[in-house]
């Protein structure tokens, strides 16, 4: 926990945890809650005194810690993507999961990294790989402003890509043609998500739920 009366400068960037800022005005004390996920996303709303690191001040972070030891990073939309990829995978101590708040904020960001990494003395001196996850949309996310993989394989952006025949989920690139919409979701474990689905109608007291569920199978 950090308390302080004042703050000078940006607010770190935390994985989990809420900033609890106290306000008066007009004599009125007020105490609002304001969480620290999906920052770019909401920030929006937050008071005028409140300021998170900028995409710059991120970028800059991240490829500090590619220099300081071995770390992977994997930059996904929503914190719901994150907790996904976490139950489904055994995570590794190197690796890193940051869930940005959208896949414009993902692209965005991506671009910020580009240009660093591709410089040929950065490559030396990283230790770690970058990743850029996100789904397939109807509207995308453009390919106007997009750059490319980097030759030397450290920044990759991919998204979701169920296939309408084989209905299997691939890693397509941003500007590939075949553009069907797909979500995280469509790419987790089936019988997983059932088990999930049935624990929790189990818990309800909604009989009618209960009465539909009962005639489904996995």
């Amino acid at each position: 926990m950090l308390v302080t009366s004042h703050w000078y400068g940006s607010l770190p960037i935390i994985d989990k945890g809420n900033l609890y800022h106290i306000d008066s005005e007009e004599e009125e004390i007020t105490i609002n809650q304001y969480s620290f996920r999906n920052y770019f996303e909401e920030s929006g709303n937050n008071p005028s005194d409140i300021q998170f690191k900028s995409f710059f001040d991120l970028a800059s972070a991240i490829i500090s810690s590619l220099r300081i030891q071995e770390t992977n990073w994997l930059i996904v939309e929503s914190e719901e993507d994150k907790n996904y990829i976490s139950k489904h995978i055994t995570l590794q101590k190197n690796l890193k999961i940051l869930p940005v708040g959208g896949c414009a904020i993902v692209k965005l960001l991506y671009n910020y990294l580009y240009t660093p990494i591709s410089q040929k003395s950065e490559k030396k001196e990283l230790n770690g790989k970058i990743f850029c996850l996100i789904d397939t949309d109807f509207q995308g996310v453009g390919t106007k402003d997009f750059l490319d993989d980097h030759s030397n394989g450290l920044l990759k952006m991919r998204r979701l890509q169920i296939m309408e025949h084989t209905n299997q989920i691939e890693l397509h690139k941003i500007d590939t043609d075949i553009k069907y919409p797909t979500e995280i979701e469509e790419a987790l474990d089936s019988r997983t998500f059932y088990e999930a689905l049935d624990a929790t109608i189990k818990e309800s007291d909604d009989l009618e739920i209960k009465g539909i569920f009962s005639l489904v199978s996995c």
